[in-house]
C-alpha cells in the first residue's frame, strides 16, 4: 500500500502562510512604499481575492521500482524520464504526484481593466498558488511524520531541467481534472494559477535541495527561496 493514498483538499486561504510577503516579492515592490502609495488598491484586491477564490489540492504517491540513469520506473510500469529527478530522488521509495489550483481567479482577473489592479491580482494569484503548494508539501510531511520518511521539495514540470512534457505522465496518473485542472495540447494548465509537481519521499531522500539551488537567476529572481 502506498504511503500516501489519493487525497483532495479544499485549502482554507486563511491557513496559507506567507501570502503578503510573497505578494510583494512577486510584484517587486517594497512593502512599506507600496502600502504608502497604493494602500487602497492593495486592500481592495486582497479582499476581493480572499472573498472570491477557492484553493484546491490533490496528491497521491506511487511506489518506485527502480531508479537508473535518467529513468525512474514506478511499480505500475510508468517511467519518468528525467536526469534531474533521478538524481534528486535517488533515495526515494515513492514519488508523490501533486497539484494545486486557484479556482475563480481567471474570471476575477479578466474582469479588471485597471493596469495596477491587474498587476496586484496577478501577484495575489501567484502568491496563493506558490504558498498553497508549500501548504500541501507541509501537509504531506505532517501525514508522514510517523513513518520516518523524508519529503523532498516539490519539483514542477517545466522547472529547472525538469521537462514540461512530464505533465503528461503526471496528469495520466494523478488526474487533476478531479479538482478542476485541465491540460492543453501545449501542456499549459488551466486555471492559469495552477502548480503541479513531483515530490520524493523515503528514508534516504534529500530534503534540503530546491530548484533555486540550481538556477543561475537565483540572485535576481524576486521569488527565489520564497
Amino acid at each position: 500500500m502506498a504511503l500516501l493514498q489519493r487525497q483532495t483538499f479544499d485549502i482554507p486561504i486563511t491557513e496559507i502562510e506567507g501570502l503578503d510577503d510573497m505578494f510583494f516579492k512577486l510584484i517587486e515592490m517594497k512593502k512599506e512604499k507600496a502600502l504608502k502609495r497604493f494602500s487602497a488598491q492593495y486592500e481592495e484586491t486582497r479582499q476581493r481575492i480572499f472573498d472570491s477564490v477557492t484553493v484546491r489540492g490533490i496528491c497521491e504517491s506511487f511506489a518506485v521500482d527502480t531508479i537508473s540513469g535518467e529513468n525512474i520506473r514506478l511499480v505500475d510500469g510508468t517511467t519518468i524520464r528525467s536526469e534531474m529527478l533521478s538524481h534528486l530522488f535517488s533515495g526515494a521509495e515513492e514519488i508523490v504526484f501533486a497539484a494545486i489550483t486557484v479556482l475563480s481567479y481567471d474570471e476575477l482577473a479578466e474582469s479588471e481593466s485597471d493596469n495596477l489592479k491587474q498587476l496586484f491580482y496577478d501577484g495575489w494569484g501567484s502568491a496563493i498558488a506558490d504558498c498553497g503548494h508549500t501548504w500541501l508539501r507541509n501537509k504531506i510531511k505532517n501525514q508522514l511524520s510517523d513513518t520516518g520518511a523524508s519529503v523532498s521539495f516539490p519539483w514542477s514540470p517545466g522547472q529547472h531541467e525538469v521537462d514540461i512534457k512530464l505533465q503528461r505522465e503526471l496528469f495520466a496518473l494523478l488526474r487533476p481534472e478531479d479538482i478542476g485542472i485541465t491540460l492543453s495540447p501545449s501542456l499549459m494548465m488551466h486555471p492559469q494559477k495552477s502548480v503541479s509537481s513531483f515530490i520524493g519521499i523515503g528514508r534516504d531522500v534529500e530534503e534540503s535541495l530546491r530548484a533555486c539551488d540550481f538556477c543561475r537567476l537565483r540572485e535576481t529572481c524576486p521569488a527565489a527561496y520564497a
